[in-house]
């Protein structure tokens, strides 16, 4: 959030410095003193804003998930006008799961995305199930979409379909920094989203195995 006259306010800096710091190091690695030197305020003033460094956390990752959240639901609504009672299609259903993600977010929520699901230590499942609270109802009704789409396959098959995207999806996203010389320049972006549709509508939509 930025004042009227287009500063960042002292809570922004605070999650800038949040967001920066865990995703280059983890939340365990990103201590509170390296936030506040970062963001160059007293410790007491994170503690104004933030209950504890898992609060800060949480805020966090709302201040990036739910602009993508927000974009989810406009996508899927637009199908879901399109199509009235009939099921969305898979291609439609897969832009509005995918494109947000890749392209709504700073690099640096990109990165602590990808680290959230990456970092390994005890405060994993904490992290995990914040992240779930967070996301449960987009979750529950992508859900939904995808198994009228794809009625041929069991939940247990869908779920894990899509979990491979998703998994797919953070690597790619803690992979993005490093990737400008792996793909030929000449290939513009847009090419290389759609072959990643292509991939994603491809795997979902394959044969049945239970």
């Amino acid at each position: 959030m930025k004042t009227a006259n287009g500063k960042s306010t002292t809570k922004d800096r605070v999650l800038d410095a949040a967001e920066q710091l865990f995703a280059e190091r983890g939340f365990d690695g990103a201590s509170l003193r390296d936030i506040t030197a970062l963001a160059a305020v007293n410790l007491s003033v994170v503690y104004y804003y933030f209950s504890s460094k898992e609060d800060l956390l949480r805020a966090a990752i709302e201040r990036y998930l739910k602009p993508v959240m927000e974009r989810e639901k406009q996508l899927l609504t637009q199908s879901r006008e399109c199509f009235g009672k009939n099921p969305i299609p898979l291609r439609n259903l897969l832009e509005a799961f995918i494109t947000p993600r890749l392209t709504g977010c700073s690099e640096n929520a990109m990165r602590l995305n990808a680290m959230i699901f990456l970092q390994r230590g005890a405060g994993q499942k904490k992290i995990f199930d914040l992240l779930s609270e967070i996301t449960a109802e987009m979750h529950d009704v992508f859900e939904r979409e995808f198994s009228r789409a794809l009625p041929q396959l069991k939940i247990a098959e869908l779920r894990l379909r899509l979990l491979c995207i998703n998994t797919a999806l953070h690597g790619i996203q803690k992979l993005s920094p490093y990737l400008g010389e792996y793909f030929p320049k000449e290939v513009p972006k847009e090419k290389y989203f759609e072959m990643l549709l292509n991939n994603f509508e491809t795997s979902l939509s394959a044969k049945p195995t239970i």
